[in-house]
């Protein structure tokens, strides 16, 4: 099972380490590039992909990524 994002709105980039906890964002980083994460307390958790396919320690991570936004759609594959 997968996620990916079906349709894109334009949003700025930010860091991981600055989502609040419950956001949902797309990293845009190269090597993360188009998968979905969320924050959940001091973790970026990969949505989509198995149990223990996250990053802790959030405030640490350098990875960029996008907020999604009203109206963007996710499909899980």
């Amino acid at each position: 099972m997968g996620v990916k994002l079906v349709k894109s709105i334009y949003n700025k980039s930010l860091m991981m380490k600055d989502l609040k906890c419950g956001q949902i964002a797309v990293i845009t980083s190269d090597s993360y590039k188009g998968e979905i994460v969320q924050r959940y307390e001091n973790y970026g958790v990969n949505i989509g992909k198995s149990s223990g396919a996250s990053w802790t320690d959030i405030n640490r991570n350098t990875l960029e990524v996008r907020l999604l936004k009203a109206g963007e759609i996710i499909e899980i594959t």
